[in-house]
């Protein structure tokens, strides 16, 4: 027995070595080396630290265009490197607004989830703003949208952002930006976001307070450059420019196109992916680090790379996804991963 006891001993994995290994696991296979013993949860948390740490992952929903209107969740890991689809036991649960919308602007910000514009009922108004809050699980009607917006509310012809106080709207073909603050329920705007008349496509997101845009600069048959700008979350200067997406990848945002037309960003802190809603089998990836600087990429996206791009809506969000989160989602029994071939 003490001559196994030692045989075990000799084999047995500590230090370094073991979050060496670990930093190679995917993030939803760490769970189970948690419980193994308090060595070993320490040994998880460290390496996460340490090694290789979590990053946002990208979410992917798709819903059929055809009845029953079938909707499927997917999700792709950076740090690990996986594609992965989730199925849900139970759907979510529902909350309607009190007006019907087709392809409204919907954001959250802090607690509330704002809906605006999109209502095509003939009596309803085109440029309804509706303010749900999450605590209270209600619903309330405030002053509508900007009269200079009535040609263009909806989500197809404006680009959305929100940081913790307010959601911003552009035209993404003119540049012309609105901002909506739900707690004092006031509009601010126009503001004119074009930094180069060159630009003849931008959108918007939020990384912390700071609005980011995304130029696509020459016109859709000839792109000249693809950039990234930041600016001031509170007076929308523009800061400076982040960094030019490599000609490669320009390329393959257009996939068989010919032309780039529009595309759409998504991101949670440093790291934003790009694609092009009418191929969106390829995404650009960028990561920006703290000190400045860039790192650009590609993948496929595993979710419709076997899938009708016609028949399916495609909808990007990004999210920061730990063990935490992994834990809950196995603990409430109603997820369930199965690992896509990428």
């Amino acid at each position: 027995m003490a001559e196994e006891q030692k045989k075990e001993e000799e084999v047995a994995i500590h230090g370094d070595v073991l979050e060496t290994i670990l930093s190679y696991v995917p993030l939803i296979n760490l769970l189970p080396a948690c419980f193994v013993s308090k060595t070993w949860n320490a040994a998880v948390s460290s390496s996460l630290s340490r090694f290789n740490k979590p990053k946002p992952w990208l979410l992917v929903h798709t819903q059929s265009i055809r009845r029953p209107h079938a909707t499927a969740f997917f999700a792709y890991d950076p740090r690990s490197d996986i594609w992965l689809r989730i199925n849900q036991k139970q759907p979510p649960q529902h909350v309607s607004p009190l007006l019907w919308r087709l392809d409204p602007i919907v954001a959250m910000v802090g607690p509330r989830i704002v809906v605006a514009g999109g209502a095509c009922d003939f009596e309803d108004d085109p440029l309804a703003v509706e303010i749900y809050d999450i605590s209270t699980r209600t619903w309330e009607r405030t002053d509508s949208m900007p009269a200079t917006l009535k040609d263009s509310a909806s989500s197809t012809w404006l680009s959305i952002a929100a940081n913790t106080r307010t959601v911003f709207m552009m035209e993404q073909s003119t540049g012309v930006t609105h901002s909506f603050n739900p707690d004092s329920k006031t509009w601010y705007g126009p503001f004119n976001l074009r930094p180069d008349r060159s630009i003849y496509f931008s959108v918007i997101t939020c990384v912390g307070d700071n609005l980011i845009m995304l130029g696509l600069l020459g016109d859709a048959e000839d792109v000249n450059y693809v950039k990234v700008w930041e600016l001031n979350g509170e007076s929308l200067e523009f800061g400076k420019e982040i960094g030019v997406m490599p000609t490669e990848l320009v390329e393959k945002l257009k996939g068989e196109g010919t032309s780039l037309n529009s595309v759409r960003v998504s991101c949670m802190g440093g790291f934003f992916y790009i694609y092009n809603p009418g191929e969106p089998g390829e995404l650009v990836a960028l990561e920006v680090g703290e000190e400045g600087w860039c790192r650009w990429g590609s993948l496929k996206n595993a979710a419709v790379g076997d899938r009708s791009r016609v028949a399916e809506r495609v909808v990007l969000t990004c999210s920061d996804v730990g063990l935490g989160e992994i834990a809950k989602l196995v603990g409430s029994g109603n997820e369930i991963f199965t690992l896509l071939k990428s």
